[in-house]
């Protein structure tokens, strides 16, 4: 079980960067990662061809235009940042059920 002392030396770790740049590569990491996830779905068939090319254009304009929002970004930095997933997953790691699926 993590104590409060522990989650207190995590955000301490966190304090040295400076949040745009943390915001800036998480945001980049995203999209990266959606657009490897669509051409993934592409190549094994989920995707059609103009789908794909539309969502990678898509993915493409928000790599080159910061400024524009992403509706699932204000999520997700949230998740992140503010260790709230984190800490619902060591919990859940715990539970009876799902637990032992967790830690295999």
């Amino acid at each position: 079980m993590r104590t409060s002392i522990n989650a207190d030396h995590e955000k301490q770790t966190y304090a040295g960067f400076d949040p745009n740049e943390v915001k800036s590569e998480c945001r980049y990491r995203l999209l990266k990662t959606m657009k490897s996830l669509i051409w993934e779905r592409y190549e094994k068939g989920h995707t059609g061809a103009e789908s794909t090319r539309l969502l990678d254009n898509t993915v493409n304009i928000a790599l080159d235009t910061p400024s524009i929002k992403i509706p699932l970004w204000e999520n997700t930095y949230d998740y992140f940042t503010q260790f709230s997933l984190l800490k619902f997953f060591f919990k859940l790691k715990d539970t009876l059920f799902i637990g032992k699926y967790a830690r295999a």
